[in-house]
């Protein structure tokens, strides 16, 4: 007789934890929905803004390229030695660019060239780059980080309202003959986005390429050399100020 009571019990507690487990359910669907619906906003929202974005940089608003241009530099992967910095400006009227991109000091490339093991004593032994090989390898990249700045910046410029780049290459380092933090700008180059594109980078050489293009810079760069920007800006009045003596050709 008391099996039956047994039986309606457990059903009682099965339907009991049923409902209790149906309840949790619909808690925790109620929050799922809840957060999708909070997430479908928050990406309306995000979407809204690149549209507005997007159609400010196309009408070549000159914040909007500016902050385009930037989130295209931010992209480029580069050593941990380069600062990865820069400022810059657009006239918007005329397409004219600056930017000011922060270049590693020479003090900041690595100098080890191999590492062997010596099995005789059981030890390491490091080999260093020579000065004179450090500093073409240095010359070399900077070179190519000039380049590839304008490259990244004409070949993305989608709206076209970048006609011309100036790149001015500026240094943090230590003067060796007084020992003291020094900077300069030791290269500078400006070039129009109708003679880049002409440039078939993958084939040219860097420094030779530099020159043709009529750029500013000492025939060594690692020499941390100063040469006058072709165009700079203002800090003041976030404006171009050309230079007083715009130089035509590498400063030898």
């Amino acid at each position: 007789e008391k099996a039956p009571q047994d039986f309606c019990t457990v059903v009682r507690a099965a339907a009991k934890q049923i409902d209790e487990l149906h309840a949790a359910y619909e808690s925790l669907l109620a929050e799922w929905e809840s957060g999708k619906a909070a997430f479908e906003d928050s990406q309306r929202e995000a979407n809204a803004k690149a549209d507005a974005a997007r159609a400010k940089y196309m009408q070549k608003d000159r914040d909007a390229v500016i902050e385009y241009v930037d989130s295209i530099l931010e992209r480029a992967e580069y050593p941990d030695v380069f600062p990865k910095q820069w400022q810059m400006d657009l006239v918007q009227e005329s397409g004219v660019m600056i930017v000011d991109y922060e270049l590693p000091s020479l003090d900041a490339f690595p100098k080890l060239k191999s590492v062997k093991f010596v099995q005789s004593r059981d030890a390491l032994e490091e080999r260093y780059l020579r000065d004179s090989e450090i500093a073409q390898i240095y010359d070399s990249a900077m070179y190519q980080t000039c380049l590839r700045t304008l490259h990244e910046v004409f070949e993305t410029d989608e709206a076209n309202a970048i006609n011309s780049v100036t790149f001015n290459g500026w240094v943090n380092f230590i003067d060796k003959s007084n020992g003291r933090p020094a900077r300069s700008c030791i290269m500078s180059l400006q070039a129009t986005k109708e003679v880049f594109e002409q440039i078939k980078l993958g084939a040219v050489d860097p420094k030779t390429c530099f020159r043709t293009l009529k750029g500013v810079g000492s025939a060594k760069l690692a020499g941390m050399a100063a040469v006058v920007p072709i165009l700079r800006l203002n800090r003041e009045d976030a404006r171009f100020v050309p230079s007083h003596d715009v130089i035509e050709s590498v400063v030898e």
